[in-house]
């Protein structure tokens, strides 16, 4: 196959749809697909020049997520469309499949696409909010997703583009590389030592979560992340904004706690650390809580709630529990959650 992923994000990170477009783009070069990128997201375009991806840079201006922008794109689209389909050209770019991540190539781009026999993918990894809800693009969208494959992470994702009457949606959970050969974890030393890796904000709820941690006694937290939301440190909970090796959180705890309070996609972190045999606490707003069981390889709470993450966590104070779930979690992410099983689902989805 000859794919080619697209990005014109509204911004750009080292974060979760960044992690997983570069693992995708590399296991299908792997395995023998021709792949290149076309768009203005500056991670994916250095890692594609680490990757040796061919990587066209192109601005088209910001996208329509926001309302100002969703306006002025009624006037800037006709010249962005134009710009798209002239550098695919001239750059010979023109695939078999293309794989769109963004919502201005999806809306400009789909008809030409399509027009021309190629197959289109909408890779969906973002959270739902009044960017896609009421954007005055949406009913375009809803009819141009009877043309295309609309892929989501997870299950729970996927529900939610039904539910705004997207059509042929699908979910692909993600997948996660396993960790290094060294990797040790951490032993226990009396004190349960809960690990958080998230974006410090909201819909997050790691606020949720320190407010938990005041229940549980002979606990610490470890908070990896950055944001708009301060969390005070302590002498029980210690905020890291920045680790160059997210193996060197994982080495410290005994538990890995995702409390999102809002639609979390998927969850990386938690399949993660369960890869690493790691205990996990998550909330039912994660999408990687539908491939799970409460209290069989994880504990799944109700978002939001600070009592019922407390519960959680004065329960993997026993030993027994933590090595039950941490076994069980490893198996259930080895079947369901590495980057090999994640490549061969989108094989075949790209490959039809």
């Amino acid at each position: 196959m000859k794919i080619l992923f697209t990005r014109f994000p509204f911004e750009s990170a080292n974060g979760g749809a960044e992690n997983q477009t570069t693992v995708l783009m590399k296991g299908l070069i792997d395995r023998g697909h021709e792949v290149s990128f076309l768009g203005s997201c500056p991670v994916l375009l250095d890692r594609c020049e680490k990757l040796s991806v061919v990587g066209c840079r192109l601005s088209v201006g910001k996208p329509p997520v926001t309302k100002w922008d969703a306006i002025s794109f009624l006037w800037r689209k006709w010249n962005i469309r134009k710009k798209l389909i002239a550098t695919l050209r001239t750059e010979n770019l023109e695939p078999t499949t293309i794989v769109m991540l963004s919502l201005t190539e999806k809306i400009l781009l789909t008809p030409y696409a399509v027009s021309k026999g190629i197959k289109v993918c909408w890779i969906e990894h973002d959270t739902v909010g009044d960017w896609l809800a009421k954007n005055p693009s949406l009913s375009q969208l809803q009819h141009m997703s009877e043309n295309v494959t609309t892929i989501c992470v997870s299950d729970l994702s996927a529900d939610i583009f039904r539910s705004l009457e997207y059509k042929n949606v699908i979910g692909i959970p993600n997948g996660v590389d396993l960790p290094p050969d060294n990797f040790t974890k951490h032993d226990f030393d009396e004190t349960l030592r809960v690990g958080c890796i998230a974006r410090l904000s909201k819909e997050k709820g790691v606020d949720v979560l320190v407010e938990a941690m005041r229940m549980v006694d002979n606990a610490t937290l470890l908070i990896n992340g950055k944001g708009d939301e301060y969390i005070q440190s302590s002498a029980t909970v210690s905020v890291k904004a920045e680790v160059p090796d997210v193996n060197d959180v994982y080495k410290e705890i005994d538990v890995l706690v995702l409390p999102s309070r809002k639609e979390d996609p998927f969850g990386l972190v938690v399949a993660e650390a369960m890869l690493r045999g790691i205990p996990t606490i998550c909330t039912d707003a994660c999408g990687i809580a539908r491939y799970l069981s409460d209290n069989s390889d994880t504990l799944i709470v109700p978002a939001g709630s600070s009592q019922a993450l407390a519960a959680a966590i004065n329960q993997m104070q026993d030993t027994a529990t933590r090595s039950r779930i941490g076994k069980t979690g490893k198996r259930t992410a080895e079947e369901k959650f590495t980057t090999e099983k994640m490549i061969d689902n989108y094989e075949k989805v790209l490959n039809v």
